[in-house]
């Protein structure tokens, strides 16, 4: 929990221009393509979600100037237990990650037990299949989050553009950038250019907003051109990976080995905030009865929320 962001020493660094927190948003705080549960950054008296998020902006003239500047902004912490797991996040008594709530689809949502996304693909009798089958083989795995390891780190560039502004992005998906920095900057959307830059590599590691937003906003208070790029930690630290997950499956076939039903369970842990969680979830749920021919499946899938960074879409 944030107890006090003092950016007082930082304002006094060589070449510091400004130093921006959660009140110097000018619109809406809240960002996601499909949840809005993902704070621009984290106000005081609210509680950090994963290692990722951003407390303050610091602008300066130079990069270096910036870097050690943000090193001398003093935050006061209480350190809370952090839920490390689907299974710890679904336990009764585990800490809320989400329990303020968040818009999703026009309607507020407040998770219970951290339960993000349930989704269900059932057909036919797979117990009376799979109790009637020849050969019955299960297993449990276990997939951990993987890293996108693209080359080139995220970038954006923010520009004032008369009344509005400007968004220069290696970023994937530009129509959402448009609507989200609209809302970020409480700018009407014909205030908002984004001009896609050459991506590099993505693979699903850059639909989410990552500086974007932060570009924009430092550019349209400042009225000057600003350049956000992560270095690689910080990268590692914020951007979505793919979904670790626990899959339990069970699958049945005739004596001649023609599968006749399959049972599973995955558990998926969403991270700290949504992404892409529920339609990743969904596509597990329907393609994990591969290319074959059988009637009689059933499965269920649940993503839970955790402090662990995000989940997100993977090629």
């Amino acid at each position: 929990r944030i107890l006090s962001i003092d950016k007082a020493k930082a304002l006094d660094m060589p070449g510091v221009v400004a130093v921006y927190t959660a009140e110097d948003i000018p619109g809406k705080r809240y960002i996601g393509h499909l949840a809005h549960d993902w704070p621009g950054m984290i106000a005081v008296g609210e509680e950090t979600k994963c290692c990722g998020d951003t407390l303050a902006m610091v602008v300066a003239e130079t990069r270096e100037q910036a870097a050690a500047a943000a090193k001398e902004v003093r935050v006061e912490y209480e350190e809370l237990m952090p839920v490390c797991s689907p299974a710890e996040a679904s336990q009764e008594d585990a800490p809320q990650i989400h329990g303020e709530g968040f818009y999703q689809f026009g309607k507020f949502v407040v998770p219970e037990h951290n339960l993000f996304s349930y989704q269900e693909v059932k057909r036919g009798s797979a117990e009376t299949a799979l109790a009637n089958s020849k050969y019955v083989v299960e297993g449990t795995f276990h997939l951990p989050p993987t890293e996108h390891a693209f080359m080139e780190p995220e970038t954006a560039v923010g520009i004032p553009d008369g009344d509005g502004i400007k968004v220069i992005t290696g970023g994937q998906g530009i129509y959402d950038e448009y609507h989200e920095i609209s809302d970020y900057l409480g700018l009407p959307l014909e205030k908002v250019r984004i001009q896609s830059a050459v991506v590099g590599g993505g693979f699903g590691g850059k639909e989410d907003m990552s500086v974007q937003h932060q570009a924009a906003l430092c550019a349209y208070l400042t009225k000057r051109p600003v350049k956000v790029s992560f270095p690689r930690q910080e990268s590692i630290n914020y951007h979505p990976k793919r979904h670790a997950m626990e899959v339990y499956c069970k699958i049945g076939c005739d004596e001649n080995g023609i599968i006749q039903g399959m049972s599973a369970r995955l558990l998926s842990d969403a991270g700290a905030y949504a992404s892409l969680s529920g339609p990743v979830l969904q596509r597990a749920c329907t393609h994990i009865g591969g290319p074959y021919y059988y009637e009689n499946i059933d499965v269920e899938g649940r993503a839970y929320y955790t402090n662990n960074p995000p989940g997100g879409a993977f090629r």
